[in-house]
């Protein structure tokens, strides 16, 4: 279940249609762990713009551009340029998913 424009204006939703969406979001996002890589979580999110580098970024849920989380990398491949990601970087640390206003580049 997502929670979009696309999705919300096809019908009328209650309150306890968000919060069955909304659970369905935090389900989806906690299979991503630590150790997870890069690849795993690019399947369920996509990157915000703004400031990033290898080892830390912000992503959204692809989902519901509201929902985000922090990461931090561990680079476990070099792959000659020291900045580029790579799809197998072990995720070392993740946040909690939280809210967030869509912010536009």
């Amino acid at each position: 279940m997502s929670i979009n424009k696309a999705s919300s204006s096809a019908r009328h939703w209650n309150e306890a249609d968000y919060a069955d969406a909304l659970a369905a979001c935090q389900k989806r996002a906690a299979t991503i762990r630590l150790g997870s890589k890069r690849k795993d979580l690019k399947e369920i999110f996509t990157e915000t713009g703004g400031i990033s580098a290898r080892t830390s970024r912000s992503y959204v849920y692809k989902d519901c551009p509201y929902i985000r989380v922090d990461v931090e990398f561990e680079a476990v491949e070099n792959t000659g340029d020291r900045s580029a990601e790579h799809p197998t970087d072990k995720i070392k640390k993740i946040s909690k998913p939280y809210i967030s206003p869509i912010v536009s580049d």
